[in-house]
């Protein structure tokens, strides 16, 4: 079930440098930021992190190629006073502007972008609702309870692109999306007789962003499964 967690971000009249002081009231407008969401996809066995105490959004103002703003914390008070013309807000986290760097050591986390388009006519205020989505997705070990009894020795890698991510029991490896994606995951396992056991596997049907994959085993077929919750 999708749940939005609402950040409070009332902004405030905010003044653009330049010739803003000459501009008169039939060049400009306002624009009213209501609420910036977050969408997070939950489900019961999927305990999420708590990403909110954590989450840093940006949020710029753009027209054209052009930055005109970064909004700050200052800003967040009531609307803003802009010139007519077509517009974009550009909200991220902060983690966005790196995730790119991830190595096979990094579990990587949730990455959250999202752009807005819109018009400011003259004289009137254009309300705008910012909703950000994960823009990568995660595979998660959720192995089932005993496995361990039966298998004390075990190791799981999931593979996307050039990384390759060792998970533990109940970890969670984020990557980023793209419209070729392709989750390859080895399980590896020694049981209490020493016999060893191996399955390595691929995903790719459907791959989407903003969404958590969870691998598994399975004890009455002896095989690795994987699962989307969302």
């Amino acid at each position: 079930m999708k749940k939005n967690y609402i950040l409070a971000l009332l902004l405030g009249t905010i003044f653009l440098t330049g010739c803003q002081d000459m501009l008169t009231d039939s060049d400009t407008g306002y624009l009213y930021l209501s609420d910036v969401t977050v969408q997070i996809e939950d489900k019961e066995l999927l305990p999420t992190r708590g990403l909110m105490e954590d989450l840093s959004l940006t949020l710029e103002l753009w027209q054209g190629e052009t930055l005109q703003k970064t909004l700050t914390e200052e800003d967040l008070q009531n609307k803003l006073k802009i010139s007519t013309g077509a517009y974009t807000l550009k909200a991220y986290s902060s983690n966005y502007l790196t995730y790119g760097d991830w190595t096979n050591a990094d579990k990587g986390e949730p990455v959250y972008y999202t752009e807005v388009p819109f018009v400011i006519e003259a004289d009137k205020t254009n309300v705008v609702k910012v909703e950000l989505g994960m823009i990568t997705f995660g595979v998660r070990l959720e192995l089932p309870e005993g496995f361990s009894d039966y298998f004390p020795q075990h190791a799981f890698t999931a593979t996307v692109g050039s990384r390759t991510v060792a998970l533990d029991q109940g970890e969670t490896a984020y990557f980023p999306y793209t419209e070729d994606a392709l989750i390859e995951y080895t399980l590896e396992a020694t049981n209490t007789d020493g016999e060893e056991m191996s399955a390595k596997k691929s995903y790719s049907a459907g791959l989407k962003p903003n969404t958590l994959y969870i691998v598994t085993y399975d004890f009455g077929t002896k095989s690795v499964v994987s699962l989307s919750t969302l």
